[in-house]
């Protein structure tokens, strides 16, 4: 609802009306008490998150004057909803993806080293909890926060990655229902996390080198999956980490060739093949054009940098399955 009240308005409107509306929604939410019941309370603060997050989503940088009071009234929504229940723990959440909303509007520096180094380590705490749907805004916080720190993020790259894999390493209940339309928790946190180590992999480029062998042993295994939501998302996020790895190893710094290293040729070969097999054998077209997609996208990195890194044998079964 936030999110299209706020894409109604027009620039010049939005920018008019958003001192009223961050206001009335940050007296909503300072007028919740610290443990409010699972009730309508709850779905108030629901709301007046979403709200919030959409706001400064749509203002970008005219959010500014706003994200300090936001921030500080959100932060302490996280922490005085840690240790409550499974309704506490969405709005933790909720709370933890509109921090990310509004550092993705006006940017990091709205806060300072230390309150940072707590945001982080806080939200990181979020990787480790009970609840599904905390770890799956965990994983979107983490992802947003990549993509505007960039090669900054590495600090908070390993736990991201560790976070991401544990999810999608989690065992599911019945997936048996390729084309189900019911989604659980659980998948949603997984789909999540797929897309979150491809926003990883975009932000820091050849800096994910590191994780990208066993980030694409578990996606090529989940390009198996029942669901076709999970299996579009995990080759989206599969290319996308193959990708931004080769594509800046052309020059370093100092402007020399880079070499493409062997266990990157082994990594750009096995998720050329795996796609190549999605290609030919999925069931659902638009899986099977997205990683036709996926394989050009591979190829065009792989021409652009000069030295091939994808071998022959590779280039031939993408190719075959892409004209069966």
């Amino acid at each position: 609802c936030g999110r299209r009240l706020c894409d109604c308005l027009a620039s010049d409107d939005l920018q008019e009306a958003l001192p009223a509306l961050v206001d009335a929604t940050v007296r909503l939410l300072q007028g919740s008490p610290s443990q409010p019941p699972a009730s309508a309370e709850d779905a108030h603060d629901a709301a007046a998150l979403q709200l919030l997050a959409a706001a400064a989503s749509a203002a970008g940088g005219e959010f500014a004057p706003h994200a300090g009071a936001t921030l500080s009234l959100v932060g302490g929504l996280m922490q005085s909803t840690a240790n409550g229940g499974p309704e506490q723990q969405r709005l933790r959440g909720l709370a933890t993806e509109c921090v990310a909303g509004v550092l993705v509007a006006v940017g990091r520096s709205v806060v300072d080293d230390g309150a940072w180094a707590g945001l982080m380590q806080f939200t990181l705490a979020g990787l480790a909890t009970e609840s599904s749907d905390l770890r799956g805004s965990t994983h979107t916080f983490l992802a947003q926060t990549a993509q505007v720190l960039q090669e900054q993020f590495e600090p908070h790259l390993s736990a991201a990655v560790t976070g991401a894999l544990a999810s999608l390493n989690a065992t599911e209940g019945d997936t048996s229902t390729r084309h189900s339309g019911v989604y659980t928790g659980l998948l949603e946190e997984k789909m999540t996390a797929a897309h979150a180590l491809g926003q990883y992999s975009q932000a820091m480029g050849a800096g994910f080198a590191p994780y990208l062998a066993p980030v694409l042993q578990v996606l090529e295994q989940l390009l198996r999956h029942p669901r076709e939501e999970m299996r579009l998302e995990v080759t989206l996020a599969a290319v996308k980490a193959v990708t931004c790895v080769l594509a800046p190893r052309s020059v370093d710094s100092a402007g020399n060739k880079r070499l493409v290293a062997s266990g990157m040729r082994e990594c750009g070969n096995g998720a050329v093949v795996a796609l190549a097999a999605l290609v030919r054998e999925d069931d659902a077209s638009a899986v099977a054009a997205a990683g036709c997609e996926c394989v050009h996208e591979l190829y065009e990195a792989d021409c652009a940098a000069g030295e091939r890194a994808i071998s022959p044998a590779a280039h031939d079964a993408a190719f075959a399955a892409a004209t069966a």
